[in-house]
């Protein structure tokens, strides 16, 4: 299947939808390594986008493209207007005036762009920067055409190779831009502007006009059921601290505010979280009796029952890790199986078994409460997402549960050892965090 016009106009209000729905948090990034304006800056660009587009139809994706970036180079302050309208200007370039474009032409426009921003802003992989995003949407976008897939399968390869990009700039230390500035302490933060391409990428992969992913939408649900209404609310409350981009609803008590649990309100919950959910599904935990049938209920009279994974797994321990796990972008599967892990026994490797480590570090930790649940939490969120097999002073150092036990107070010593292919960037990652207090200093 080709794209025309019709995509290109789709995509980029699409595009424009996600800068205003992400606005606050791409400003709430910015701050953390730059001035605060990220958000605001390319919300407003975009929104001059929609009204050159309106202004004057393009009749060609190389068009909407070329108008998209001279809107944002005229109306986006900063280092990012020339960055982005450069990009949109290489890409319109690329595709000339092609009246459909397939797997091969999507490609070659991405590679355009990403090289495009490297020029202008000298940039390259692993500095921190959008090119941490562009670059693995080219290669996705490529490998499909060289697959002989069609163009919206390039697109939503480029896409999700994109977010994946954005979020592995999380311990990476900025050497180019605003960020670069902090040294060290930009390690454990996202790259705002990576986030961007991460936002709008998911907009060009529904030619018929539905955004795929958004940026930070996780794939999974989680449904809270309890007896008590204050329990699911305050177990989702504690979860949230961990975990703030998942989507997690609490259905507690009945419906007059009683001691029990009401087949309505879970049913409510988990066809809410089923509709906010980005696609993979919802995981339900329930603390005891009633609860446990309610939910196999439930299930059976859900609008998509086989979406509705029910987790024999502790309610408060189980909604951590499982939201933690759904953070790192695990999926519905992967996110029931860390629940029902959770606080279980791990298993010693066998004699002769264990491989050497690849990577080896020790720091000390500096935030004065140590190693408690959000420290834990941010580490194993981290590691999640990585190819990397990571121990903490011989925990698990994916499991939050596992790193919670260590015990390890202001002063101590963290031994990590990593094997894997990413095992020197999630030693990086935890130095980071480490050297930043995760964030509590």
């Amino acid at each position: 299947m080709g794209l025309g016009v019709d995509w290109a106009v789709k995509w980029l209000n699409l595009s424009a939808e996600a800068m205003a729905e992400h606005r606050v948090e791409l400003i709430e990034l910015d701050r953390a390594i730059g001035d605060a304006d990220h958000g605001e800056n390319m919300d407003r660009g975009f929104q001059a986008v929609l009204q050159k587009l309106n202004e004057s139809p393009p009749e060609t994706a190389g068009a909407a493209l070329k108008a998209a970036a001279m809107a944002l180079m005229s109306k986006v302050g900063g280092a990012a207007g020339p960055l982005y309208g450069t990009a949109y200007l290489r890409a319109a370039t690329s595709l000339g005036d092609a009246a459909e474009l397939d797997a091969g032409a999507v490609a070659s426009a991405l590679a355009a762009a990403r090289d495009g921003v490297v020029a202008r802003g000298k940039a390259e992989l692993g500095d921190k920067t959008m090119v941490d995003a562009w670059s693995p949407a080219v290669e996705a976008a490529q490998k499909a055409a060289d697959n002989g897939e069609d163009a919206l399968s390039a697109l939503q390869a480029a896409a999700e190779a994109a977010e994946t990009g954005a979020v592995a700039t999380d311990p990476l230390v900025a050497r180019k831009g605003r960020a670069s500035y902090l040294g060290e302490r930009s390690a454990g933060h996202r790259d705002p502007g990576g986030c961007v391409h991460g936002a709008f990428a998911p907009g060009g992969c529904d030619g018929g006009g539905r955004r795929i992913r958004r940026y930070r939408r996780m794939t999974v649900g989680i449904v809270v059921v309890s007896h008590s209404s204050k329990i699911a609310e305050g177990a989702v409350e504690l979860a949230t601290q961990m975990a703030s981009d998942v989507g997690l609803v609490a259905a507690g008590g009945t419906d007059d505010g009683r001691i029990g649990t009401s087949f309505e309100k879970v049913l409510a919950a988990v066809e809410q979280s089923l509709a906010e959910a980005a696609g993979d599904g919802v995981v339900v935990l329930t603390d005891l009796g009633s609860a446990v049938m309610t939910a196999e209920s439930v299930k059976e009279f859900a609008s998509e029952p086989d979406a509705v994974h029910l987790a024999d797994a502790p309610l408060v321990e189980g909604l951590v890790a499982a939201a933690v796990a759904a953070q790192g972008g695990a999926g519905v599967e992967e996110v029931r199986k860390a629940a029902e892990a959770a606080g279980g026994a791990v298993a010693s490797p066998e004699a002769g078994g264990v491989q050497e480590p690849d990577v080896t570090a020790d720091f000390e930790l500096i935030n004065p409460l140590g190693m408690h649940a959000r420290p834990a939490a941010k580490i194993a969120g981290g590691l999640s997402g990585m190819d990397a097999e990571v121990t903490i002073n011989g925990a698990d150092g994916a499991s939050i549960m596992e790193l919670m036990t260590l015990a390890a107070g202001q002063g101590a010593t963290l031994h990590i050892e990593a094997r894997g292919e990413d095992a020197q960037k999630a030693v990086d990652y935890v130095r980071g965090l480490v050297a930043d207090g995760f964030g509590e200093l």
